[in-house]
């Protein structure tokens, strides 16, 4: 969530003829919007926030004195206007532009004879979900229609472990083992993960280390210690 994943969709034509392709809405059978997020439609969105005239000099002088009268009363509500405007920003943050999704791409495009092209497409969360799209690319003058699905799922943030699922399989009484955990970082910037243990579990598993910090694309490995000491369902 807040970084972009981008993707390349490859299009092949075999034949001697080059061609335009377009991105259909399967519900409505109609030609896609374009999905792209461009800079102008960027900069709209982050100046849609009314501009304050500056005061004249005399309308400053005035304040000034209504701010020595009223401190206490000033700093309070200055610190009021503060915080509800950087609430507004925050929220403006991660609201999508007009027409716009987490799924970000041109919705139109064109291949030469005997080639290849890859169209991009940008994936851009701003909230963790799960997103899914079908799509049908059709190309100008002929009647091939091609069905793609796109699927993605936006987490809050980039760390997931290589086995989601640890099988001890059966385990003794009385005997330790141990098992790897690679935790991995598929983001940008480092992200500081603890290892807690369910208080259900105390006293039968323990993580080694049980804190670290895991950098962009490499991988982070943390022992998983489990002992059946008392009897219990293990």
């Amino acid at each position: 969530m807040g970084e972009t994943k981008n993707f390349g969709l490859k299009v092949m034509n075999n034949g001697a003829k080059p061609t335009n392709y377009y991105f259909v809405d399967p519900k409505t059978n109609q030609r896609m919007e374009n999905l792209e997020m461009t800079s102008s439609t960027t900069d709209a969105h982050h100046d849609s926030t009314p501009q304050v005239p500056s005061p004249s000099k005399s309308e400053t002088a005035d304040q000034n004195n209504s701010t020595i009268n009223n401190n206490d009363i000033a700093y309070v509500k200055t610190e009021e206007d503060l915080l509800q405007q950087s609430a507004n920003v925050g929220a403006a943050c991660l609201e999508y532009p007009e027409g716009k999704t987490a799924l970000q791409f041109s919705t139109v495009g064109a291949i030469g004879s005997y080639t290849d092209t890859t169209h991009q497409i940008i994936f851009a969360p701003l909230s963790p979900g799960y997103f899914r799209q079908e799509v049908v690319l059709e190309f100008e003058g002929t009647e091939k229609r091609i069905e793609l699905t796109i699927i993605a799922t936006f987490i809050k943030v980039p760390i997931f472990v290589a086995e989601p699922v640890v099988d001890m399989q059966c385990c003794v009484f009385d005997k330790l083992y141990r098992k790897k955990v690679v935790v991995k970082n598929r983001g940008k910037i480092s992200f500081k993960v603890n290892a807690v243990v369910p208080h259900e579990l105390r006293g039968f598993v323990e993580f080694n280390p049980d804190m670290g910090f895991i950098q962009p694309g490499v991988d982070f490995e943390i022992q998983m210690k489990v002992s059946e000491r008392t009897s219990g369902n293990g």
